[in-house]
């Protein structure tokens, strides 16, 4: 006869227990679920006005409107020969740094539309993130094989001159085509260290610069700080629920009184602000579930893209469904205000597209606490669209323009006092997926998917 204790212990079909479990969690998605709407109602209601509707009231605001910022184009710098998976500026506003698929870095002087130094990488290093030092004296390269290698610069303008006479070379009419042959003459930079990740399933998604001799590295769900001297990481930041897509930090700008902060986001709509001296977070929010309107369904929001405002407590938050929240470190995850490329004001430029296909604006009665009515399942953005949503975000040196990289429509420039989109910068081409302003904000540098070109544009003066 079996006795009572071996019954109880005998374990439940290994079918029944993933229903059980799939249960729990589906329970526990609707508690945050219905704790998510509560807050975000709460929230609106504290949220009294927005940034567009407080800028409208201004007597003497300068408005700008639609095509009247025209940016001229002054170089398309070729060398790459695949798609370009990252751009840094240098701080001197001169040297641009940019990598792309075959394992290939190029340094340039971006005001000749030079190339001035090659970097070629092994093969297995596929590149995804790159940087430079605040002194441009070295370059940081992450790969996916989820190493963070960290190089060292020459003194590329020293050597030019010694190879050919550069004033002549800027001020002759020599053709561009040469600049391939001249860029044969430099020494590569030299590998300084590499730093390890011990993460299997990670990457070097983004590597921030704090200064010549720290790092900021994301891998997966971990942030971590490294001493680049010692080849080592000093602080593990607290993990992430889901996988890091973007990094900003002010900790740069030293014109700012809190500049020891860096936002990381991620999947799913995940926010967190840290202090680089602190391994905890400091504040955390999640971007709103939003409606899709291709499935009619309310779906979470990845967020794609982050920058800090030039010298200011802001930031911008770019989407995965092509929305852009603003927020201010001070007051936590009051939404300050948010842009959408597919709202009326901005339908000219949203309908251009490579797949030639019209957004239609998000309806306005929608969600229980954001006013639809859709099912309150959701879903991945991964498992109903392969668009990347906002890409990139860089803003000019007054945070009066914000350039941003979309997927599908290339590079737009809005005014972020009235939230419209007033150029397309690629026309037609739907071709840019990096955007950056130089840190003098005279120079905008943009990718070519199509042509793998660098191309540097001019910067109006008036809105800098």
């Amino acid at each position: 006869m079996v006795s009572p204790t071996k019954l109880q212990s005998v374990p439940l079909p290994f079918n029944k227990q993933i229903q059980i479990l799939q249960h729990k969690i589906q329970l526990i998605d609707n508690d945050r679920q219905l704790l998510e709407r509560q807050i975000t109602k709460k929230l609106d209601g504290l949220k009294d006005t927005s940034l567009t509707e407080v800028t409208a009231l201004l007597p003497n605001l300068v408005k700008i409107t639609k095509n009247q910022l025209n940016l001229k184009n002054y170089y398309n710098m070729r060398g790459h020969g695949n798609q370009i998976q990252c751009m840094k500026w240098a701080s001197d506003s001169r040297h641009l740094l940019s990598a792309d698929c075959d394992h290939k870095m190029l340094y340039w002087d971006a005001t000749i539309g030079l190339k001035i130094g090659i970097l070629k990488l092994n093969s297995t290093e596929y590149t995804i993130s790159c940087d430079i030092s605040p002194s441009s004296r070295l370059i940081a390269v992450g790969c996916l094989d989820n190493r963070c290698s960290i190089f060292r610069l020459p003194d590329y303008e020293s050597i030019f001159n010694r190879s050919i006479n550069y004033d002549n070379h800027i001020k002759s009419n020599e053709p561009r085509q040469n600049n391939i042959e001249l860029s044969t003459l430099f020494t590569s930079p030299s590998l300084l260290t590499v730093l390890a990740v011990q993460d299997k399933d990670g990457s070097i998604q983004t590597c921030e610069f704090l200064d010549d001799s720290s790092i900021l590295t994301t891998s997966s769900k971990n942030i971590h700080l490294w001493d680049i001297n010692k080849s080592i990481a000093v602080r593990t930041y607290e993990q992430n629920l889901s996988e890091i897509l973007a990094v900003t930090t002010n900790i740069r700008d030293r014109g700012i009184r809190n500049g020891n902060l860096f936002i990381a986001g991620g999947v799913n709509g995940s926010i967190k602000i840290y202090d680089h001296r602190s391994p905890s977070s400091i504040a955390k929010l999640s971007i709103p579930l939003e409606y899709n309107p291709f499935n009619n369904r309310n779906i979470f929001n990845d967020v794609t893209s982050l920058k800090f405002l030039p010298k200011d407590n802001y930031y911008a938050v770019g989407t995965s469904l092509k929305s852009i929240y603003f927020y201010d470190i001070r007051v936590g995850s009051v939404e300050l205000d948010k842009f959408l490329i597919n709202s009326p004001a901005n339908s000219e430029f949203s309908k251009i597209n490579k797949f030639n296909m019209d957004i239609s604006p998000v309806s306005e009665n929608y969600g229980t606490s954001y006013g639809y009515n859709a099912s309150p399942s959701s879903a991945s953005i991964a498992s109903t669209t392969d668009d990347d949503g906002i890409m990139d975000i860089s803003f000019s040196k007054s945070g009066r323009l914000m350039f941003t990289a979309v997927d599908g429509i290339g590079g737009l420039v809005w005014d972020t006092l009235t939230g419209c989109i007033i150029n397309k910068i690629d026309g037609r081409e739907c071709d840019i997926r990096h955007i950056s302003v130089s840190p003098d904000g005279l120079a905008v540098a943009t990718d070519s998917l199509k042509k793998a070109t660098v191309n540097i544009w001019s910067s109006s003066p008036d809105y800098q």
